[in-house]
C-alpha cells in the first residue's frame, strides 16, 4: 500500500496542477485538464514504481515530504536581511513603476516584472527567461522559454488561468546557463524542491514570485467571456488586466477576442462591470489555494504584485519585496538613472496593501484545517495549526467562501452542459448576497447571521 503524501494530495483534491511531479516522474504521473472543474491536475498512471513516488513526494508543494517555505527560505538568512512572519524575509520593500511607456502600457500594474526580466537578459545575468505567454488553441496561456526582449514585451500580463510547466522543467534540467523564472508562490516552492531533488545548481536560477490571492480555473475566463457575448468555445484570447484610461489602478479592464470575429477587435470593459469578479469571494478557486499560507512568495528572490495603497492608486504601481542583492542593486541603480520611479515603503504599508489576502491565507487557514480534520479527512501539513477560535461571523464567511469555491465550479459545469448563464448567475448571486450581508451594518448582523444559518445549515 502506498503511503506517500502526494497520493493523498491527488486523491483529496489538493493538487495545484503545477506539473512538477510529471517532470520528475513522467512514467508515473501526467498532467491533464479536468473538464468538469476547468482545472489542470495531476494523476497517477501506475502505483508500482515506488522510487517515482518518492521523488514526486519531494517536489509536490503540498506534500510534507518536500521542504516547506521556511526551510527553503533559510537561504535568505544573511547579514542585513530582515524577517516578518506575514511576508517572509526581506531586504528592501518598494513601490515602483517603469518610466518607459512601451512597457508600462502593456503591464498589469507598474511594469516591473517585464522590466526586470528584460534587464536581466540585456545585462547578461541570465541566458533566458521562463514566464507565462498567451497560448494557442484550447490553452489560452502556457509557460514558455523566452530568449529575446521582444518576446518578453509580448508575454502575458497577470493571467488568472491554470498552467503547468512539466515540459519546461525537463528542459531546464539540462542547462548550465542562468535562467530567470516567474511563478506563483506554490510553483516557486515546487521549483526550489525540484532543484534540490535533481541536484541542480541553485545559483543558476533567479526566481521572480507573484503576490498571490489564489489560482482560478478556466471557468473564470469563460464566465467573463460569456458576459461579453463570447461563448466559451469561441474564446480566442483574454487579457485580465488591460490598462484603462481615466480609471483608478484597481479598476482594470478585461479584453476578450472571439475566434468568430475576423476583425480581431477586442471587446473591452472594466472588471467592476462584470459579475463574479469579487476576488475575496473566490469563484472557481482551486481547493489547494485555501490550504496555502504563502502570499508573498516567501521562497522567491523577489516578489512583485499590485501596490494596493491609496496614495498610489492614481497610476498602476508595483509592490516589490527583494531578497536578492542582485535584484535590489538593479532597482537602486535604475531608479537613480530614471528608468524606474521608486519609493521605499514600510513593512506595515506592505502588509496593509495585502491585508485581506493575508488574513484569509495566514489566519483563517486554521479554521479551514479544523473543518477538514473534523470530518476525519487528510490535510496537508502546514505551518499553521488547526483551531476553532474565531467569531461566528468569521466562521460563516469562511464557510460561504468554501461553498462559493465548490458550488461555482459545479454550477458552471452545468452551464457548459446546458447553457443558461442567467440560471448560473442567480444561483451564485444567492450565495453572494448572504456573503455580502456579513459585511453590512453591525446592528443588522444578528438577523442576517440567523438567516444565513437557516439557509445554509
Amino acid at each position: 500500500m502506498l503511503t506517500f503524501d502526494i497520493k493523498e494530495v491527488i486523491d483529496n483534491d489538493y493538487c495545484i496542477g503545477c506539473g512538477t511531479c510529471v517532470a520528475i516522474a513522467p512514467e508515473t504521473f501526467e498532467a491533464y485538464l479536468d473538464f468538469k472543474t476547468g482545472q489542470i491536475k495531476a494523476k497517477y498512471k501506475t502505483q508500482s514504481n515506488h522510487q517515482d513516488w518518492a521523488n514526486a513526494d519531494q517536489v509536490c508543494p503540498f506534500s510534507s515530504a518536500s521542504l516547506n517555505e521556511d526551510e527553503i527560505a533559510d537561504i535568505y538568512k544573511y547579514d542585513g536581511i530582515k524577517y516578518n512572519e506575514r511576508i517572509g524575509h526581506y531586504q528592501s520593500i518598494y513601490v515602483s513603476r517603469v518610466s518607459d511607456s512601451t512597457i508600462y502600457k502593456k503591464a498589469s500594474s507598474g511594469g516591473i516584472i517585464r522590466w526586470l526580466l528584460q534587464k536581466l537578459l540585456n545585462e547578461g545575468k541570465v541566458s533566458s527567461v521562463i514566464c507565462v505567454m498567451p497560448g494557442e488553441g484550447r490553452s489560452l496561456f502556457k509557460y514558455a522559454i523566452l530568449n529575446s526582449v521582444d518576446d518578453i514585451i509580448n508575454s502575458a500580463t497577470s493571467s488568472y488561468y491554470p498552467v503547468e510547466w512539466s515540459e519546461i522543467l525537463s528542459i531546464i534540467e539540462k542547462t548550465d546557463k542562468p535562467i530567470a523564472i516567474t511563478g506563483l508562490p506554490c510553483f516557486i516552492k515546487a521549483l526550489k524542491n525540484y532543484i534540490r531533488a535533481k541536484g541542480l545548481n541553485p545559483s543558476l536560477f533567479i526566481t521572480v514570485g507573484l503576490i498571490c490571492g489564489h489560482l482560478k480555473s478556466t471557468f473564470y475566463a469563460f464566465m467573463l467571456a460569456e458576459q461579453l457575448n463570447i461563448r466559451p468555445s469561441d474564446l480566442r484570447s483574454i487579457n485580465f488586466r488591460k490598462k484603462m484610461p481615466n480609471t483608478l489602478a484597481n479598476n482594470k479592464g478585461v479584453a476578450v477576442r472571439s475566434t468568430l470575429d475576423t476583425s480581431k477587435e477586442e471587446v473591452v470593459t472594466t472588471v467592476k462591470q462584470l459579475f463574479g469578479t469579487d476576488y475575496g469571494f473566490g469563484l472557481f478557486k482551486y481547493k489547494a489555494c485555501d490550504f496555502c499560507d504563502d502570499v508573498f512568495a516567501e521562497t522567491a528572490d523577489v516578489v512583485v504584485g499590485d501596490a494596493w495603497i491609496p496614495k498610489y492608486l492614481n497610476q498602476g504601481n508595483s509592490l516589490l519585496v527583494t531578497r536578492s542583492n542582485l535584484v535590489d542593486a538593479l532597482i537602486k541603480k535604475y531608479t537613480q538613472k530614471g528608468e524606474l520611479i521608486t519609493d521605499r515603503i514600510t513593512i506595515d504599508e506592505a502588509i496593509a496593501s495585502q491585508d485581506a489576502g493575508l488574513r484569509h491565507r495566514k489566519d483563517t487557514i486554521s479554521y479551514r484545517l479544523y473543518l477538514e480534520k473534523k470530518k476525519k479527512k487528510w490535510v496537508p501539513l502546514k505551518r499553521s495549526y488547526s483551531h476553532n477560535h474565531f467569531s461566528i461571523r468569521t466562521k460563516l464567511i469562511q464557510r460561504l467562501r468554501i461553498l462559493a469555491r465548490e458550488k461555482s465550479t459545479e454550477y458552471y459545469y452545468h452551464n457548459l452542459q446546458a447553457p443558461n448563464f442567467r440560471r448560473f448567475k442567480a444561483k451564485v448571486n444567492y450565495l453572494f448576497g448572504i456573503y455580502k450581508s456579513l459585511y453590512g451594518k453591525v446592528w443588522l448582523r444578528p438577523l442576517k447571521l440567523l438567516l444565513a444559518l437557516l439557509n445554509l445549515y
